[in-house]
Parts: C-alpha cells; sequence; structure tokens
C-alpha cells in the first residue's frame, strides 16, 4: 500500500539520519586523513633526501618543520584543552634508519596519534597514524 501523499516513511527517514550521520563523520574524519596524506608526502620527500644528505639530524628537522605546518594538535594549558597550530611532533617521533654496511636502503618511519574534538559534546577522541616509506635510496 502506499503512503498518504506528502507523508514521511520511515524507511526515508532512516536513508535521511545515515545521510547526516555520514556527513558527520566525513566533517571529522576527512580533514585527519588529508592531513596524514600530506605527512606521508613529507616523509617520502624525506627518504629521497637520505640518498643526498648523510646526516638525519637535519633530516629529522625538515620534517619537523613539515609536521608543524600541517593541520593542529590538541595541548593541555591548566585546566583547559588548546588546539595548537602544527601536528605537535618532535624530532624523537621520527625514526630514520640507514642499512649501516652499504647505506643503500634505508627507512623512515611515524607514528602519530591526532586527537580531534567531538561536536557538539566537546569530548577528544584519538585517531592513530603508521607512516613508513623504506626501500633502496637512490644512487
Amino acid at each position: 500500500m502506499l503512503g498518504a501523499r506528502g507523508a514521511v516513511s520511515l524507511v526515508s527517514l532512516c536513508l535521511l539520519l545515515a545521510l547526516v550521520a555520514a556527513g558527520y563523520a566525513g566533517f571529522l574524519y576527512i580533514p585527519l586523513y588529508l592531513d596524514n596524506l600530506s605527512m606521508r608526502e613529507a616523509v617520502t620527500a624525506a627518504f629521497n633526501r637520505m640518498a643526498a644528505d648523510p646526516d638525519d639530524e637535519r633530516i629529522r628537522l625538515y620534517l619537523v618543520s613539515r609536521a608543524n605546518a600541517i593541520g593542529t594538535h590538541w595541548e593541555r594549558q591548566g585546566a583547559v584543552q588548546a588546539e595548537k597550530p602544527g601536528l605537535g611532533l618532535t624530532p624523537a617521533d621520527f625514526i630514520i634508519e640507514r642499512e649501516s654496511f652499504t647505506g643503500h636502503s634505508g627507512r623512515v618511519q611515524l607514528d602519530y596519534q591526532r586527537e580531534f574534538r567531538l561536536w557538539p559534546t566537546d569530548t577528544l577522541k584519538t585517531v592513530d597514524f603508521h607512516v613508513e616509506k623504506a626501500g633502496a635510496l637512490a644512487q
């Protein structure tokens, strides 16, 4: 049977709620994953620099400067959480390894967490990310 003209059915209401939930999840998660793509690009660029630059500290500083230009992070200031620019990563967060015998292969790795605030409850949730680039270095 067909419902009355203009009436809202339970199926259409459920579809509308699913669409709103998907939009809300996209609003929260898409910026985090776009920032992670930027960090993947930075790690790949640092890996490519390893072939020409033997100084791992300089590569770490390059990665930290790139991480400070991407996204935001939350820091506790007294009793309140404040949103700060950058990912809040330190040089110790980046693992840079080279093959010790020939130096023709290497690895750059980063494991980090991003917090985001749920609206309207203002609770913070955490998402874990892993970025790694390994292989033979360009000669």
